[in-house]
């Protein structure tokens, strides 16, 4: 009790929780309600309607002012929409939350005290991955898969952050260049979680707090193609931040293979084997695992066969 009275103190800094919306009317009430129900006090969220037609304004407008309603003129880019959020918002931390998505209760609260060291920029948290139906497509991270401290290449070469886990030190961020690439589609939070990590330890709880819903709209279900171009464009800019050539090398390598891999995983979403097996037999290394997936795809069932491409590999 002691713990949880000093958290939700009035010096405790405060969060903004940036939630971009789309006609995400479906889900937006839970999303919001998780926020609203953090035992944690000290946030603001930063609502971005980017431009609705359903009944989204309407949800985000019953709240009160702790949620601060803006609107764009017109329907933008998800990587600018965050940004002109991320303009409004006050806090110390930034947060985000997608409106298909919510929180544990003690999301905050287990996490902004892990940011008592100054070199920590980011900290992150386990997470579920599930189906509307209610059943679950991905296990909770094991600890050795979620790395603390220097993570510059490891998260480079097995993705493992959830955007809805990630609080980020707003110095942080706006200490950046740019912070959302406004250029990407589908990789613009990867593009910022590794540039962060090049400058900047990254802390994390085992505590599964954040619970992402995958569903047939999900963008990076439907414009995977695009995975290559922008790891392209990433490596490019790791050309400015690596310092060790063989680091760098390394983490090109990783990047085109995992460009190489989503695109094999769009092309056979969408019944085209032939370009699917053109795209595998570009990835460099992994011989057996290739070798085992280039004949599965004329054996196994596409639902099958994608469930294990997209979930237990990349």
């Amino acid at each position: 009790m002691v713990k949880e009275k000093k958290l939700n103190s009035v010096n405790d800094p405060l969060v903004s929780v940036i939630m971009n919306c789309y006609n995400g009317e479906k889900f937006l009430r839970q999303a919001i309600e998780s926020v609203y129900s953090q035992i944690y006090k000290n946030w603001e969220i930063i609502f971005w309607d980017n431009c609705s037609e359903d009944k989204s304004a309407e949800i985000a407008q019953s709240y009160d002012s702790k949620l601060i309603y803006q609107k764009g003129g017109q329907k933008m880019p998800l990587g600018a929409a965050r940004n002109n959020a991320l303009k409004v918002a006050r806090g110390e931390f930034i947060a985000f939350l997608d409106v298909d998505d919510y929180w544990s209760e003690e999301k905050l609260q287990i996490q902004i005290p892990l940011f008592k060291s100054r070199k920590v920029g980011l900290v992150y948290s386990n997470s579920v991955t599930f189906h509307p139906r209610g059943r679950k497509v991905i296990q909770f991270k094991k600890n050795e898969d979620m790395p603390r401290g220097d993570v510059s290449l490891r998260i480079i070469e097995k993705y493992f952050l959830n955007l809805q886990t990630v609080v980020i030190r707003k110095s942080v961020l706006f200490g950046m260049p740019e912070q959302f690439d406004e250029s990407m589609h589908v990789s613009e939070e990867a593009d910022l979680f590794i540039r962060i990590a090049q400058d900047h330890d990254f802390e994390c709880t085992t505590e599964v707090l954040a619970y992402y819903r995958v569903h047939e709209n999900n963008s990076s279900w439907t414009n995977t193609e695009r995975f290559l171009v922008e790891n392209t464009a990433i490596i490019n800019k790791l050309k400015i931040s690596y310092k060790n050539k063989h680091d760098y090398d390394k983490a090109s390598v990783f990047l085109l293979n995992k460009g190489h891999w989503n695109c094999g995983f769009y092309y056979l979403l969408n019944k085209n084997k032939k370009k699917a097996l053109s795209s595998f037999k570009k990835i460099k290394g992994m011989r057996i695992k290739k070798a085992l997936f280039i004949l599965a795809i004329f054996i196994l069932p596409k639902e099958i066969l994608c469930f294990v491409i997209k979930y237990r590999f990349f």
